[in-house]
């Protein structure tokens, strides 16, 4: 059988080695237990190169020379094999320990089921060994040292400062007083400490001298006037007095006659010209065909749209050719100019029913006209129609024609 590993293809009896160890990183290495488990992978192909499939009984043994030497540890492990693949933890069944790894050079030897182990055996490199790094042997050479949950005990510069339990010995008597030092220079004046909080108030002091007497304040309202006197002797007669206020005028008099006419003054300037009287005009005419009469008033045939102001007037007429089949004889019909403002109902110009005899089975001429003033908005005109009996339709060639004028 052939062996492979990362890529090498050896003969039966050739072997290339790879070990893994599971390690710690740095910081759980310094908190957790080594393990003792060492991973092997490999790929073995049997004598025609083709990869082995199924179970086979892997041995592994670890010595201490390349050839012969002794045997230090051994283990075999049942492995199933994908396309030669396989993956096995050492370890698991015999620990591995100090006594294998003592820090020199190992070798491992395989043996597939019954045939004798494979060669060369590999040597075993320093990644196993670090499944021992947990208990340091001989120097180390550490730039400070910490003890977990602890804290640092020795600095970078080699000082112990850890707990000095255990360090120091008991405090000796104190010795005599030796003589005070001179006096050291005066430091600087500190800031200024912040005010503090404002004492109680004080007794009140002896009552001061009157000031001087303020303004006089307003007089107060009038009293009530007392009882009359008895009237006194009369006095002298007193000089006249001035003319009191003229009375309410008189009825007015007769107008006299007029008078004759002065001359005429000179004209006054221009005034400014006027708006014209029409704003917009507009026209329609063409085919009806197939209109459905309704007791409310619909367009039939074309119609015009006008936008108008507030207080804009809308003239028009309109002449209508109008016939029907079997279905409106004996019927009479409204016509006349209609106007509306989006979807709104119509409106018709006369206000009232304008009533034509009914429309014979041929050609019949209507005519409508009217002046309103529909307000500000935009407007649809046309000629409308209606009837009180609905469902029916003007189902013959019939035309419409007329015209709009929008003044102010």
């Amino acid at each position: 059988m052939t062996m492979q590993r990362f890529g090498l293809s050896l003969p039966r009896r050739w072997l290339a080695a790879a070990l893994v160890v599971a390690t710690l990183t740095p910081t759980e290495a310094r908190a957790l237990a080594v393990p003792e488990l060492v991973t092997h992978q490999g790929r073995l192909f049997d004598n025609t190169g083709s990869p082995v499939d199924g179970t086979q009984d892997l041995t592994f043994t670890i010595y201490d020379a390349e050839v012969a030497g002794n045997e230090l540890w051994s283990e075999t492990i049942t492995v199933d094999f994908d396309e030669g693949y396989f993956s096995v933890r050492l370890g698991e069944q015999l620990v591995l320990d100090e006594n294998v790894f003592d820090g020199s050079t190992r070798w491992l030897g395989i043996t597939v089921g019954a045939d004798p182990e494979m060669t060369p055996r590999a040597a075993i490199v320093s990644v196993p060994y670090a499944m021992f790094a947990g208990d340091v042997r001989g120097e180390i050479n550490p730039t400070n040292v910490n003890i977990q949950g602890f804290g640092p005990v020795i600095d970078q510069n080699g000082q112990w400062v850890g707990d000095p339990s255990g360090l120091i010995g008991p405090a000796g008597p104190p010795g005599p007083a030796g003589a005070a030092g001179p006096a050291g220079p005066e430091g600087p004046a500190g800031p200024e400490g912040p005010a503090g909080p404002a004492g109680p108030a004080g007794p009140a002091g002896p009552e001061g001298a009157p000031g001087p007497a303020g303004p006089q304040g307003p007089m107060g309202a009038a009293g009530p006037m007392g009882p009359a006197g008895p009237a006194g002797p009369a006095g002298p007669a007193g000089a006249t007095g001035p003319a009191g206020a003229a009375g309410p005028a008189g009825v007015q008099g007769p107008q006299g006659p007029q008078g004759p006419q002065g001359p005429q003054g000179p004209a006054g300037p221009l005034g400014p010209q006027g708006p014209t009287g029409i704003v917009a005009t507009a026209s329609f005419a063409g085919a009806i065909d197939d209109v459905p009469l309704d007791p409310a008033w619909v367009f039939i045939g074309p119609t015009v749209v006008i936008v108008a102001e507030a207080g804009q007037r809308l003239t028009g007429t309109a002449t209508a050719g109008l016939a029907h089949g079997t279905t409106l004889i004996w019927r009479r019909v409204d016509l006349d100019l209609c106007y509306r403002e989006g979807a709104q109902p119509l409106k018709n110009f006369s206000g009232v029913n304008f009533v034509s005899p009914r429309i014979e089975q041929f050609a019949n001429s209507f005519s409508a006209a009217g002046t309103v003033l529909p307000g500000a908005g935009t407007w649809t005109v046309g000629m409308c129609i209606r009837n009180n009996y609905g469902g029916e339709v003007l189902d013959e060639n019939n035309r419409v024609n007329g015209w709009v004028l929008l003044t102010n």
